[in-house]
């Protein structure tokens, strides 16, 4: 019985994105019989675009807060510090004194949106990524314990590289792809200072 409810909310909140009581309902629902990833996913869209909800709040804590462990994790205090707006940048670091390749960032015009299938990744993905990175009363709802980085793995050619590219149309970011042909090297200390360098280029141009 409670399958076919959600099935029906599912197609009610699809018709009527914007209806928070009937999102907030799903929520609860799907919650109560095993679906926490789709609630989660749920409860951050609402938190987005209305963070005092209390409801909404609650029981994304009580979802947090489950045994389960995180797939995706961030360092939070480091974007707290990349919140002006950037310009688009024509960028690049180098050419080095070493003639180590010169590596160019990106301004993707993509987003999740342009991204086939993967459905639950992406739900995955917005839910606890993007979304708390966005809104910082939703952030704190997942603990100052979240730190590190996103990581994505799977077989060459599986689109990892374009989900990163629409991660960061996402979110307004530069983009800098670095191969180990960007890095590595025979001579000693070179790849250690290339890796330095991707790094400080990174940086110069937060958020990317």
């Amino acid at each position: 019985m409670n399958e076919g409810l959600i099935d029906a909310l599912r197609r009610a909140v699809e018709a009527a994105p914007d209806d928070a009581a009937l999102r907030l309902h799903l929520a609860e629902l799907l919650l109560t019989n095993g679906g926490r990833e789709e609630a989660v996913s749920h409860l951050a869209t609402l938190l987005a675009n209305d963070p005092d909800n209390a409801s909404a709040r609650g029981m994304m804590s009580s979802a947090l807060s489950a045994s389960i462990g995180p797939v995706i994790s961030f360092d939070w205090d480091a974007a707290e510090q990349q919140v002006e707006p950037r310009a688009t940048p024509s960028i690049h670091a180098g050419p080095n004194e070493d003639n180590s390749p010169v590596l160019s960032a990106e301004n993707p015009l993509i987003t999740l949106s342009d991204v086939g299938g993967m459905h639950a990744v992406k739900e995955r993905i917005e839910a606890a990524f993007i979304a708390p990175l966005k809104n910082p009363e939703l952030r704190a709802l997942y603990g100052a314990t979240l730190r590190g980085g996103l990581l994505m793995y799977g077989p060459p050619g599986c689109g990892k590289t374009f989900l990163a590219r629409a991660i960061a149309g996402e979110l307004d970011a530069a983009f800098l792809s670095i191969t180990l042909n960007d890095v590595l090297d025979p001579m000693l200390g070179v790849s250690e200072r290339s890796l330095h360098e991707a790094f400080e280029s990174a940086r110069a141009l937060a958020p990317c």
